[in-house]
């Protein structure tokens, strides 16, 4: 059996060392990736989710900057609430095979509470964050077709009981114009900083 070169293989089944990497990296405090592999081993069999607040430093030099975590935002996985048509109709799974176990959503009043709680300490969202039990820290089809460019997205793989890995991912920024996104648009590695 002959080997494809990896220009030919779908980003998804890639290593991740194998993609792109985003220009700024995540900073990440240690505490509060140790806060995470705690929420994300206690939701199994389902998948954590919330929001990471920060900011992104910037410095004289170009490229020269920082997403900074300063806080988690943790959200109840709304999947079975928000599992709509509009969500049906971008998943590759059929509705048999999803639920929480394998997908999140957060409910726009969270998003709506966080966003105020951040700004009440000069802070943004500037993230999501997720599990995937049993499954590798790389971003589903659906993760991407679902995601908002200029976000962090911070996935953790959970194996067994505990997490044995995080990623994060950022959509790169390829536009038709200046007003409308690609639909082909995909994540990029983005570096992860533990401080």
């Amino acid at each position: 059996m002959s080997e494809l070169p990896p220009e030919s293989l779908p980003p998804e089944l890639l290593p991740p060392e194998s993609l792109p990497v985003a220009t700024a990296p995540l900073w990440l405090p240690q505490p509060l990736l140790d806060r995470l592999c705690t929420l994300a081993a206690a939701a199994l069999p389902h998948e954590c989710c919330g929001l990471l607040l920060g900011n992104t430093t910037r410095a004289d030099e170009p490229g020269d900057r920082a997403i900074v975590v300063r806080e988690l935002w943790p959200a109840p996985n709304d999947w079975e609430q928000l599992a709509d048509k509009p969500f049906r109709d971008l998943d590759p799974l059929s509705v048999g095979e999803v639920g929480s176990e394998r997908r999140y959503a957060i409910a726009p009043k969270t998003f709506l509470a966080a966003m105020r709680a951040a700004r009440s300490h000069q802070l943004d969202i500037i993230g999501v964050y997720h599990s995937h039990p049993q499954q590798p820290a790389i971003p589903s089809e659906f993760d991407r077709a679902c995601a908002w460019p200029n976000y962090s997205y911070l996935i953790l793989s959970v194996r067994g009981d505990r997490v044995v890995d995080w990623q994060s991912w950022r959509l790169d920024d390829h536009q038709l114009d200046d007003h409308q996104l690609d639909d082909h648009r995909q994540f990029q590695a983005e570096a992860i900083v533990l401080i």
